[in-house]
């Protein structure tokens, strides 16, 4: 368990609906946003701008980096989805980390 009895995925949920929050400028608690919150087309209103905001913030706050042909529209359709690739991409850097 994490911080708060949070695991490691829900800190990253968490630390991403914090994210969308501040990128989208929205004027609600990021607890208010749920893991299957459909993120284009939703109320959200996620557009192709602010998925590279969201994108750069993630690749910040995780400290990754996520490469120009890895995106896919498929990673912002959800908190979930997003959050799968950043948790993909911080076990690939602990891997290559660990590598020397």
């Amino acid at each position: 368990m994490g911080v708060g009895g949070m695991d490691r995925s829900e800190a990253i949920r968490a630390q991403i609906k914090a994210i969308l929050v501040e990128a989208l400028v929205l004027n609600i608690e990021p607890t208010r946003i749920g893991d299957n919150e459909i993120l284009f087309d939703g109320y959200l209103g996620v557009d192709s701008v602010a998925a590279i905001e969201i994108l750069a913030h993630l690749e910040d706050v995780f400290e990754i980096e996520i490469e120009d042909q890895d995106i896919d529209l498929a990673f912002f359709k959800t908190v979930d989805s997003l959050a799968k690739v950043v948790e993909r991409h911080i076990a690939k850097q602990d891997v290559e980390g660990t590598g020397g």
